[in-house]
């Protein structure tokens, strides 16, 4: 609790069914620069997992891979404030989000979203590059903020891959001078899903966002 972590120039690799790379807890402070997390396993590896509440963590010209979660807040997780800069990430999502009072800040990232996990013709594997869950128990007034990236979006083996997913209360996914790109994404020009009825959220995108969605330009 209250821990304080640097992670300078360093490769941090995990591999086998279940992986972990970074695990924040309570109220830690936590700084990443110049190195590399990178989790692949057979279930739901996670790359930087948030497992309790008050944390703050800095990502700065670093690599955040996983074949599931790069960013991942559990339920037990809330009121953190994670800052990404300069920084390329690469999953299934980018950020999965099951907690609430968050606040996120991606800028000048390369973000890559690639869903080529198996199709799933009842949508069980369709997913998002940022991830609102649905409330269990609550995922609520989380701000994210995406400035200055490029964001792609794929998917490769016929499930749906969305900007957003959308649970909760009072989400919000905030987005300026960033190029989207959407590849195969199977949406049907739906670039946002709804995971929960009744959920709320604020969706701040200008004309400074540009790119193309399936060929087409947004």
């Amino acid at each position: 609790e209250g821990a304080k972590l640097v992670l300078s120039n360093s490769n941090l690799t995990s591999t086998g069914a279940d992986p972990r790379g970074l695990i924040v807890e309570k109220d830690a402070e936590v700084t990443v620069d110049g190195s590399t997390i990178d989790t692949h396993g057979s279930k739901y590896p996670r790359a930087l997992q948030v497992n309790a509440e008050g944390a703050k963590v800095t990502v700065t010209n670093s690599t955040i891979k996983s074949g599931h979660y790069p960013i991942n807040m559990i339920t037990s997780s809330g009121d953190a404030v994670v800052k990404v800069e300069n920084t390329t990430i690469e999953g299934w999502s980018i950020l999965n989000i099951w907690s609430s009072g968050n606040t996120f800040e991606f800028k000048n990232c390369t973000l890559k979203s690639l869903n080529d996990k198996t199709y799933n013709a009842d949508g069980w594997n369709d997913f998002a590059a940022f991830v609102f869950n649905k409330n269990t128990p609550s995922v609520d007034n989380n701000t994210v903020q995406v400035v200055d990236c490029e964001l792609f979006v794929e998917a490769t083996t016929g499930n749906k891959q969305r900007i957003g997913n959308l649970g909760g209360q009072n989400n919000t996914l905030y987005c300026r001078n960033t190029v989207i790109t959407g590849t195969n994404t199977n949406t049907n020009g739906y670039l946002f899903g709804l995971v929960e009825t009744g959920a709320t959220y604020t969706l701040d995108f200008d004309d400074t966002v540009t790119g193309t969605w399936d060929g087409e330009d947004l």
